[in-house]
């Protein structure tokens, strides 16, 4: 279901919050050619509440969700490695299969991963 009043920022790097998080934003490659959005863990306690309860509406369904998201218990030693628990991740839609699988969320997270990657290439880490 759409909200009633959709926000007027149609992206994540339209949101007013946006520059706050862009900088604790990186692009981690997964070995094929899958890209993961990670969020490095603020230490100030309000930076870190401020991302957590961050609302944005799904670019596929309109439905307000929070796009950055604790990562859960890795299931085996090579991912503990890789993600340590309590890391963070940013993602482009809700956590319906729907969403997940579209196009828009595709776009979405190329968008966010190309002002990621453009911010960097610029200096400004």
């Amino acid at each position: 279901m759409r909200p009633i009043d959709p926000p007027e920022w149609p992206s994540l790097i339209d949101h007013p919050e946006w520059p706050l998080l862009r900088p604790a934003v990186s692009v981690a490659s997964t070995g094929d050619k899958w890209k993961r959005l990670e969020v490095k863990r603020p230490d100030d306690m309000g930076l870190l509440h401020t991302f957590l309860t961050l609302i944005t509406p799904c670019v596929a369904c309109g439905d307000f969700h929070c796009p950055v998201r604790p990562r859960h218990a890795p299931t085996n030693l090579g991912d503990l490695r890789e993600h340590p628990v309590g890391g963070l991740f940013l993602a482009s839609c809700c956590q319906l299969p729907r969403c997940t699988r579209t196009k828009l969320a595709r776009n979405e997270k190329r968008l966010i991963r190309t002002a990621v990657e453009a911010w960097i290439e610029w200096g400004c880490t």
